[in-house]
């Protein structure tokens, strides 16, 4: 019985980690990662962690052909952390293509050895409400539930009384 239901599970789950490596960024300077999306959209979720170094890490999405126009302020981005030893966000795909993660030390004064996890979710297009219900909807399910289960401990306490009774 278990079985079938961890398999279910992990059908379930469309994600896929795609980089958790550890980079070297020289003292002002940046390095990227690429996020090529051509299959259905899809969520990102980006998380970095300073291992040593510079503590003025930051994680950055853009697309692919705006890095080749970055500069010092990153103009361009879809997305950024803050500056910091660690950071995360997480964005959905609003459309198919090349994209960039990019690991910004460009204000760090020495060297940072950062470990990057990329990861993306397949399960639920940008902005799709699917598997969703309204506030309303959820507090009718949650009414109906508590109804059927209290029908339930009624109907089995009638049952045990009169099974008790014999």
């Amino acid at each position: 019985m278990i079985v079938p239901v961890c398999l279910m599970l992990l059908a379930a789950f469309q994600g896929r980690e795609m980089v958790d490596e550890v980079h070297r960024i020289p003292a002002g300077d940046w390095k990227y990662v690429d996020v090529a999306l051509h299959e259905t959209p899809a969520r990102i979720s980006v998380s970095y962690e300073v291992l040593s170094g510079s503590g003025r890490v930051r994680a950055v999405l853009m697309l692919r052909q705006d890095l080749e126009q970055m500069n010092s302020d990153l103009a361009g981005s879809i997305i950024a952390t803050p500056e910091g030893r660690r950071g995360y966000f997480t964005d959905p795909i609003r459309r198919r293509g090349d994209y960039v993660v990019v690991l910004d030390n460009q204000d760090g004064r020495v060297p940072a050895r950062v470990r990057l996890h990329v990861g993306l979710d397949f399960s639920a297009g940008p902005g799709s409400d699917a598997g969703r219900l309204t506030p309303q909807r959820q507090r009718i399910v949650v009414a109906l539930s508590c109804a059927a289960f209290l029908g339930i401990v009624g109907f089995s306490a009638r049952r045990l009384r009169k099974a008790m009774k014999l």
